[in-house]
């Protein structure tokens, strides 16, 4: 896809994918590392490339090698949401959470939307400040380890999951 005359192409999708050695472990300097961008590869440090639209086709290539179809995307359908019913989610499931603002929006009641989306965001800037005096953490991912350094490491194989 070339670039646009006005404004930036839509739906684009490019990338490289790159071989990534972390630097040794050293503790002294924590808080630069994980604030730190990715460093920029050379060509040698290149595994593939992709590159298209999120309305077409995606095709990539490994490196030296010619472009090869990834996806097709104007050929799929999406898939069928399918969701539980509200009184079978859990109490912080999004769905749950934000449903009296949704239906006071459906129905074109925007004050009321507006009153339960201050009460939702009150509550969970509430909850972060409990956290925050409590010293509890945010948020532990099911799936990852991160250390600080920010490297995410797999806790279990994924077909344990």
């Amino acid at each position: 896809m070339g670039s646009k005359w006005i404004g930036k192409p839509r739906h684009l999708v490019s990338g490289t994918i790159t071989r990534y050695t972390p630097p040794p472990s050293d503790d002294s300097d924590k808080e630069a590392r994980s604030n730190r961008k990715s460093p920029k590869a050379d060509g040698s440090q290149v595994l593939a490339t992709f590159s298209g639209s999120w309305q077409g086709s995606i095709e990539y290539s490994k490196a030296g090698e010619k472009k090869q179809p990834l996806v097709d995307l104007s050929v799929l359908r999406p898939v069928a949401k399918i969701v539980r019913p509200l009184e079978e989610q859990s109490e912080h499931e999004s769905r749950k959470i934000w449903h009296e603002v949704s239906s006071n929006i459906i129905e074109k009641n925007f004050a009321a939307a507006n009153r339960a989306k201050h009460t939702i965001e009150e509550h969970q800037r509430r909850l972060a400040h409990e956290r925050r005096n409590n010293e509890r953490v945010a948020y532990t991912s099911v799936y990852f380890d991160v250390p600080e350094v920010g490297i995410p490491v797999l806790k279990r194989q994924p077909e344990q999951y």
